[in-house]
């Protein structure tokens, strides 16, 4: 299971079709988000940050593989505490910060920096579930109001 990963991880990481900033609001469908914290199960998170970490320490100096990877790792970790708690077990902190330091002008890197590290140690109300469920409160409340 885990070379299958690394194998769709590295072809993702190296697309270079792919776009460098992905965010979840401009970007996917309407629809997608409401079961992406399901999607697939924590322990493959687990799998994915263990190989873009690896990739991170393996290649510092490489600015493209580092901005797709902590965009990945993000993913990785939406929704995923136990993702988040392993990648922080892992150093994802001291990497996340290298990279940031080692390319001060590349916004891909500082984008999906924040948008790992908002996945990775989500604040108090700002995890996907907590989000999905004031948005749907948020609908009822509408709806009674018209």
């Amino acid at each position: 299971m885990l070379r299958s990963v690394s194998i769709i991880i590295i072809i993702i990481i190296m697309n270079p079709y792919l776009p460098t900033q992905l965010a979840p609001h401009t970007f996917l469908p309407s629809f997608l988000p409401s079961f992406l914290p399901s999607f697939f199960p924590p322990q493959v998170g687990k799998e994915i940050c263990f190989v873009l970490l690896g990739a991170m320490k393996l290649y510092p100096m490489n600015a493209k593989l580092q901005a797709q990877a902590l965009l990945v790792m993000g993913w990785a970790c939406y929704g995923h505490p136990s993702a988040g708690h392993y990648a922080e077990e892992q150093g994802a902190k001291t990497l996340i910060e290298a990279a940031k330091n080692r390319f001060p002008e590349v916004t891909q890197v500082h984008c999906n920096a924040t948008w790992a590290g908002a996945n990775i140690w989500p604040r108090d109300g700002e995890a996907p579930k907590q989000i999905h469920q004031q948005m749907e409160n948020h609908k009822k409340v509408l709806a009674v109001q018209y």
